[in-house]
C-alpha cells in the first residue's frame, strides 16, 4: 500500500538524533481577478485531468441580490500564472438554482468520470435554505440536484473522496450559527450519514474564537486541512452579528477524518492594508502541480467579517500561495551523526522516493533489521548519495548480486541527514510493531504476527 509520511509529528519515528523540525510557509504567488467589479469568494482549485487544465471555480453575487446570494464561475487555465495574468477562460456554470447558491465546492470523480458539487441554496426565502449535491459530465452543466440536509450549513461545504474508506466527505457545520466542524459522509454520493462533529474550538484557542470552515484536499495520500479560525469580538452584549478578522491553520490527516494541527499557525500571514487579505484571509485548497508545487487557493478579504460592506468597493478577491511541493515541514540535519530511524515497517515493494534538499550537502538512505543491524547491500555506504533538489527522487543503491528483494521483510529505514533537509518519504509499506497494521492510517492489526 502506497504512503507518504510528512514529518510534521515523531510518531513514527523511533529516533532522530541531531537534527531540529523546521516549519516553512508558503508565500503570495499572485491573485485571480476575473475582470468586473464582483467579489469572488469561495473557491475550488484543481488540475483537471480530463481536460488538461487547471480548474477554478469561484462565486460572484448576482447582481441585484446583495453579497450573500451567488452563482459559479469556472476559469480554466494551462498554468496557476494564466489565471494570475487574466489569461484564463471564464464559463458560467449552468444548472444550478436559480434563486443562487452559497458555498460550493466542485470536484473531478475519476471513479465515475464526473464532476460532483455540494452547497447551499440560498434562497432569499429563508426556509428554503437547503445543502444539496449536484452532477456534471463536463464541469460546466449540472444536473441531479438532490437535498442532501435539511438545513443550511452557512459556510463552505467542502467536498472530497476518501480512498481510504471508500467515501465522498463534506465538512460543514450543522447549523447556522453553530461554528463547528461536522462532517457528513456517503458511499455512494446519494444516501448521506447525520453529521458527526470532529473539531471544536477550546479555550485556549483564545477567547472569542471560532471554527468557520475546513477546507479539505487529498494529495497522494496525505489529507491537508485549511482550517479558518474566525477571532471575534465577545465583550460586546448587543448580541449583533459578530466581527473579527480571520486567518487559516494547517491541520493534516493520514485518514482523511481525524485532523491534527500541523502548528503551523497561521499557515500564511495577512498582509497589510490596504491588499486583499489584510483582514480575511481564507485559504481553501491545497493541490500539487505538475511542476512540483503545492498551491493553496482560496479568498482575501479588505474589511473584518460582520462588518459593514462598501457598495463602490471590491473589497474580497481570489488569491494563490505557493510552496515546494509537501514543503510545509521538514527534518533538518547537520552532520553524519544526524539520523532519523522509523519505527518497524512491512516493506511491500523495494522502491523508496524522497522529497529532500542536499544541495549543500548529502543525504544517505540505509534499511536496517528492527534490532538496528544494517542489511547487507543496503547501509549508508551502499546509498549512491543524493546530493540535489528533488520532491520525487528513487533511492539508489550501488551494485550488489547479494542484496536481496525488501518485498515482505520487516525493517527500520534510516535517513543520514548531512546539511540536508528531507521532507516526506514515499514507499509501499505498512506499520509493523507487534502485529501488522492495516496501513498507516487504521491501526487496527491486519493478523496476528507468528
Amino acid at each position: 500500500m502506497k504512503t507518504r509520511l510528512c514529518f510534521f509529528d515523531d510518531y513514527y519515528i523511533a529516533a532522530r538524533p541531531g537534527t531540529v523540525r523546521r516549519m516553512f510557509r508558503p508565500q503570495k504567488l499572485g491573485e485571480f481577478h476575473d475582470g468586473t467589479d464582483r467579489l469572488q469568494t469561495y473557491t475550488s482549485f484543481f488540475f483537471d485531468p480530463r481536460v488538461e487544465k487547471y480548474r477554478l471555480y469561484y462565486e460572484v453575487p448576482k447582481r441585484g441580490t446583495g453579497t450573500e446570494v451567488r452563482e459559479l464561475i469556472l476559469a480554466q487555465a494551462d498554468c496557476v500564472e494564466d489565471l494570475i495574468n487574466q489569461k484564463a477562460e471564464l464559463i458560467p456554470v449552468s444548472g444550478l438554482d436559480e434563486n443562487g447558491i452559497h458555498g460550493c465546492s466542485v470536484m473531478w470523480d475519476e471513479r465515475t468520470g464526473e464532476y460532483l458539487l455540494a452547497g447551499n441554496f440560498h434562497a432569499n426565502d429563508r426556509q428554503k435554505r437547503r445543502m444539496f449535491t449536484a452532477r456534471s459530465k463536463d464541469g460546466i452543466s449540472f444536473f441531479d440536484m438532490r437535498c442532501l440536509y435539511e438545513d443550511y450549513s452557512d459556510t463552505y461545504n467542502s467536498l472530497y473522496y476518501n480512498p481510504h474508506l471508500g467515501e465522498y466527505v463534506i465538512t460543514m457545520r450543522a447549523a447556522v450559527m453553530d461554528r463547528r466542524i461536522a462532517v457528513m459522509r456517503s458511499k455512494d454520493f446519494l444516501t448521506w450519514s447525520d453529521p458527526e462533529m470532529i473539531l471544536h474550538p477550546t479555550a485556549a484557542n483564545g477567547e472569542g474564537m471560532q471554527y468557520y470552515a475546513l477546507g479539505v484536499s487529498e494529495t497522494e495520500g496525505v489529507f491537508y486541512g485549511l482550517l479558518w479560525r474566525f477571532m471575534t469580538d465577545i465583550g460586546q452584549a448587543d448580541f449583533s452579528d459578530m466581527c473579527g478578522y480571520m486567518e487559516n491553520d494547517l491541520y493534516y490527516s493520514y485518514d482523511g477524518i481525524h485532523f491534527c494541527s500541523t502548528g503551523l499557525s497561521p499557515v500564511a500571514e495577512r498582509p497589510l492594508p490596504p491588499e486583499y487579505g489584510c483582514s480575511q484571509l481564507w485559504l481553501l485548497n491545497a493541490c500539487n502541480t505538475r511542476d512540483g508545487r503545492t498551491i493553496l487557493c482560496g479568498g482575501a478579504s479588505r474589511i473584518a467579517h460582520g462588518s459593514s460592506y462598501p457598495n463602490d468597493d471590491k473589497f474580497c478577491n481570489t488569491v494563490f500561495y505557493e510552496i515546494p511541493k509537501d514543503g510545509f515541514v521538514a527534518l533538518e540535519g547537520f552532520g553524519k551523526s544526524s539520523i532519523v530511524y522509523t519505527k518497524p515497517i512491512l516493506m511491500e515493494r523495494d522502491e523508496i522516493f524522497l522529497n529532500y534538499n542536499a544541495t549543500r550537502g548529502e543525504l544517505s538512505v540505509a534499511i536496517l533489521e528492527v534490532d538496528g543491524t544494517p542489511i547487507e547491500g543496503y547501509g549508508f555506504e551502499d546509498c549512491i548519495p543524493m546530493v540535489e533538489r528533488s520532491v520525487n527522487a528513487p533511492v539508489c543503491w550501488r551494485k550488489d548480486e547479494r542484496r536481496e528483494s525488501l518485498a515482505g521483510k520487516r525493517v527500520r529505514l534510516a535517513f543520514r541527514l548531512n546539511s540536508a533537509l528531507l521532507w516526506t518519504v514515499s514507499f509501499d509499506g505498512k506499520p509493523y510493531l507487534k502485529k501488522i497494521q492495516k496501513s498507516f492510517f487504521d491501526a487496527r492489526a491486519e493478523f496476528d504476527a507468528r
